[in-house]
C-alpha cells in the first residue's frame, strides 16, 4: 500500500492478514496483532472484529504502560509493542 503497489496485491494482503489475524491473536503474539490491525488500517479497510483486538490489546497494559511482546510466562514490555501500541492509538482513535 505505501510502496504504491497494485490494487490487486493490496487486496491480497489484506486478505492473508484478515485470515492469519485470527491465529496470531488464539496464540498470543501481542505485536503481530498490533502491527496487523495498523497495516490494515493503513489499507483503508480496518481488521473484521477490531474492537474485540483493540480490547484484547488494551486489556495488556501493564501499570507502568509496558506491553509484552508475546504472551508467555515471565514475558517482559518491550519498546516495539509500546510504539505499536502507540501508533494503533493514533490509527483507531483513543
Amino acid at each position: 500500500h505505501y510502496c504504491n503497489a497494485g490494487q490487486e496485491a493490496v487486496n491480497r494482503s489484506r486478505d492473508h492478514i484478515q485470515r492469519v489475524l485470527p491465529v496470531l491473536h488464539r496464540d498470543g503474539h501481542v505485536d503481530h496483532v498490533a502491527e496487523s490491525l495498523i497495516f490494515l488500517r493503513w489499507t483503508g479497510e480496518p481488521a473484521e472484529e477490531e474492537r474485540k483486538y483493540l480490547d484484547w490489546l488494551r486489556g495488556l497494559v501493564a501499570p507502568d504502560g509496558g506491553i509484552c511482546f508475546r504472551l508467555y510466562p515471565g514475558c517482559l514490555p518491550r519498546w516495539h509493542t509500546v510504539s505499536l501500541m502507540m501508533q494503533l492509538q493514533l490509527e483507531a482513535g483513543s
